[in-house]
C-alpha cells in the first residue's frame, strides 16, 4: 500500500505484524540513544507515517522529576521518590503540535521540560523503584496499528521482544546545537558550553546507573543522526520497517 506523508510517498505493507512482548500484541518499534539524539522527533515522523502511537518515555520520568520538585523532595529521597513515581497519575497525550503531559489532569507540559528539571532527571530516573512503575505502566499500553516507544532502555529492558530496534546517536556538539537552538526558541537562557556539559554529564549517568543504564541492544540498528536531518534519519527507520514485515 502506498502511503503519502510528510516524507514523500512509501510503499508499506497494509499489516499489523504480531510480535511478542511481555503483555500484549501490539506491535513495537523502539528507539533508545543519547539525549538530543532526536529520537521523539523521528519517533513523531515515523509514528505519522504508519498511523502508529507514539510514546515519549521520558516525559513519564519527566513528570516523576517535576513532582519531586513540587513536594519539596530532595533529589536523594529515594524512597520518597519512588512512591511518588508508583502513586502519580501520569498521562502523556497527543498534542496539536507536542506531545502534552497531565498529573491527575493538570497540564504540565511546560513544567517539565526547563533546564532545572534537564538537570534532576537523570538522578530520579536511576532509582530501581521509579524505573518499575514507569516500565510497568509502558508495558501495558496497547495501540490498534502499534506503538513507537523512544527512551533509554526500550529495546533492553522495556520491550526486549519488540520487532524492531533502533540505536540513535550523534555527536555532543550536534546534540548542543539541537537543544540550544530548542531553549532559545523557547526564551530559555542557557549557554552553549553549559549544555554541552549537562550533555556529557547525563550521558554517564545514563551510562552507568546500575539500573537498566542506556546502551544499544545486541539486536539493535544503530543509526548516527550528525549531519543528518530528521526525515532522512526517519525514511531509515521507515525503509528498515518495511523490509521487517516483508520478511
Amino acid at each position: 500500500m502506498s502511503i503519502t506523508s510528510p516524507l514523500g510517498t512509501l510503499e508499506l505493507l497494509d499489516i499489523v505484524m504480531p510480535i511478542e512482548n511481555h503483555s500484549n500484541s501490539t506491535p513495537v518499534i523502539a528507539i533508545d540513544g543519547h539525549a538530543g539524539a532526536g529520537k521523539s522527533t523521528v519517533a513523531d515522523l515515523v509514528a505519522h507515517t504508519l498511523g502508529f502511537w507514539h510514546v515519549n518515555t521520558g516525559l513519564y520520568y519527566r513528570a516523576v522529576t517535576w513532582l519531586a520538585f513540587e513536594h519539596q523532595l530532595q533529589l536523594d529521597d529515594q524512597v520518597g521518590i519512588e512512591a511518588l513515581a508508583h502513586q502519580a497519575q501520569i498521562e502523556v497525550r497527543e498534542g496539536k503540535t507536542q506531545q502534552e503531559v497531565f498529573i491527575a489532569e493538570r497540564a504540565i507540559t511546560d513544567l517539565v521540560r526547563t533546564p532545572e528539571i534537564n538537570r534532576a532527571i537523570s538522578p530520579v530516573s536511576a532509582f530501581a523503584g521509579v524505573r518499575s512503575a514507569i516500565t510497568s505502566r509502558l508495558q501495558s499500553l496497547t495501540h490498534s496499528r502499534g506503538i513507537i516507544m523512544d527512551g533509554r532502555d526500550i529495546g533492553t529492558v522495556v520491550y526486549p521482544h519488540a520487532a524492531l530496534k533502533i540505536f540513535l546517536t550523534a555527536s555532543v556538539d550536534e546534540r548542543a546545537r539541537r537543544q540550544h537552538a530548542e531553549a532559545l526558541a523557547k526564551g530559555q537562557q542557557i549557554s552553549f558550553e553549559d549544555l554541552r556539559q549537562m550533555i556529557i554529564s547525563r550521558d554517564d549517568q545514563d551510562s552507568q546507573r546500575s539500573v537498566a543504564p542506556l546502551k544499544q541492544a545486541d539486536d539493535a540498528i544503530c543509526i548516527d543522526s550528525t549531519g543528518k536531518t530528521p526525515k532522512e534519519i526517519a525514511t531509515e527507520i521507515l525503509m528498515l520497517w518495511e523490509r521487517k514485515i516483508q520478511a
